[in-house]
């Protein structure tokens, strides 16, 4: 158990999100907590709660709105969802089809989480979940802060590990 929870920090440690400066583009990323520091969950027991955690760190653009798919693991199901409460609109499902539509009244710039999910397990296998384009629009984007609201793509930093490390 012990080295369980050891192997689970020191890969959370040397996976962290990146960090912004050094990135060009609009990153969006799975995390298992609320400083989107690691991408990954380890669990032993199935039927044990733990969060999920969609980040956004759009680019110079900033952002007002963005599409986007989460594509959970067979027989992982979702026990709770909280929205960021500076969202003034969702439309879709969070976790799996079609996706999710969501808005701000405000220009996000910087790190800004989107939803969290409480999520559960029926089983400890290893897998991950994946960030894929809206069904219903196709996009994987944000659209920016100018009065057009252009629409531009996203870059998926990662997929969520669960008992396993971040993906690809």
């Amino acid at each position: 158990m012990r080295r369980l929870v050891w192997a689970a920090v020191l890969s959370c440690a040397f996976a962290a999100a990146p960090s912004g400066e050094s990135m060009a583009g609009t990153y969006i990323y799975p995390s298992d907590d609320e400083c989107h520091a690691c991408c990954e969950v380890w669990m032993n027991t199935p039927y044990v709660p733990f969060d999920f955690y969609i980040w956004i760190r759009p680019d110079e653009r900033g952002m007002t709105a963005a599409e986007f798919r989460v594509v959970p693991m067979a027989g992982h199901f979702r026990i709770g969802t909280e929205y960021n409460p500076r969202a003034s609109f969702t439309l879709g499902n969070p976790l799996g089809p079609p996706g999710i539509s969501i808005a701000f009244d405000e220009c996000i710039e910087g790190w800004t989480w989107i939803y969290r999910l409480t999520m559960m397990s029926p089983n400890t296998t290893p897998g991950y979940y994946t960030i894929e384009p809206n069904d219903d629009s196709g996009l994987l984007a944000a659209a920016d802060c100018t009065p057009l609201r252009n629409i531009y793509d996203m870059i998926v930093y990662a997929w969520f590990g669960f008992n396993t490390e971040c993906g690809p």
